[in-house]
């Protein structure tokens, strides 16, 4: 079973949102990790849009928001998202209802899998960069891709 670690002022509430998200993916399993202090090794840790604090551990891969200062998380794979072109998960034809989360460069998935660019359709929320945590937290883990039928490559 994978594993997350939530870096989040408010924890609960970031882990709430990917808990409610991942019930649309059947069989999907997820462990949290919290707090910190609890993981010496984990596959993926997401940091939340504002998160203040700080952490001394290992992961797999860090999903952090591209304007985050550099955290001293020890991490063998960095994945920035946000609003800009720069970051490696971005939003696209953000609608009232949906949107496309767009994976702008290759990553390597916790299932050690290549996932290469691409485009998958996501609900909409309120704020972007939180909706980004969530489901970029959520193809890292490798979980998204079961909804690959909405992919759409980029050429």
């Amino acid at each position: 079973m994978k594993n997350l670690l939530v870096l989040d002022d408010d924890a609960e509430n970031l882990m709430q949102a990917i808990t409610v998200a991942l019930a649309g993916f059947d069989g999907a399993e997820l462990t949290f990790i919290c707090p910190p202090e609890d993981a010496s090794e984990c596959d993926v840790a997401v940091i939340s849009p504002g998160y203040s604090g700080g952490a001394a551990f290992k992961c797999r891969t860090l999903v952090v928001p591209e304007s985050a200062p550099d955290c001293g998380i020890d991490a063998r794979e960095l994945v920035t998202y946000g609003m800009s072109p720069r970051a490696t998960l971005s939003l696209s034809s953000v609608r009232e209802d949906k949107c496309m989360l767009v994976v702008r460069r290759d990553i390597v998935t916790a299932d050690n899998e290549r996932l290469e660019e691409c485009e998958v359709e996501i609900p909409s929320a309120a704020d972007n960069e939180r909706n980004l945590a969530v489901y970029g937290s959520l193809i890292v883990l490798g979980i998204l891709k079961d909804k690959t039928a909405y992919s759409v490559a980029r050429k």
